[in-house]
């Protein structure tokens, strides 16, 4: 299991306000992810949540996603080998997108605790101008889990 860099995941989650930088550490054995989040009480809502919700599970689903294909860029991953990391920066903001989010609940995760993420890659391919993602997930031990696909754009 592989440590990713600390900078590296800081760099990645620029993108998002301090608040929600959720992604605490990652690591990598292709082609899983896992990571350690913690997710701040109530953070949209007027009234807190006391639990993780769609809307926060799917934030957290987005930084490990982008953490994990920074790390292949930067490590220079056979699916992204002609993929510059300066590129993948500008692109994470307007260039890519989920295109598939599909979640089940089977156990309610807390606020305020860190709890243990993992992403699964089951399928990179290339479409065009553009890398098609897909991947399992689970947080948890199976709290929450589900199939997540990122498209992105790769004309550069």
């Amino acid at each position: 299991m592989e440590n990713i860099d600390s900078n590296l995941i800081k760099k990645v989650l620029e993108l998002y306000k301090p608040k929600y930088r959720w992604l605490k550490t990652a690591s990598e054995q292709y082609p899983i992810f896992n990571a350690i989040f913690k997710v701040q009480q109530g953070t949209y809502s007027i009234l807190p949540f006391e639990h993780l919700t769609n809307t926060e599970t799917e934030l957290c689903l987005n930084q490990l996603a982008y953490v994990s294909i920074a790390h292949m860029v930067q490590s220079s991953h056979e699916k992204f080998k002609e993929y510059p990391l300066k590129k993948f920066y500008e692109l994470q903001k307007e260039g890519a997108w989920v295109f598939e989010s599909n979640k089940r609940f089977n156990k309610i995760i807390d606020n305020g605790k860190k709890f243990h993420g993992k992403l699964i890659f089951k399928n990179i391919k290339r479409m065009k101008n553009l890398l098609i993602i897909k991947t399992d997930f689970e947080f948890e031990n199976k709290s929450y889990f589900g199939t997540f696909g990122l498209a992105s754009k790769i004309n550069y």
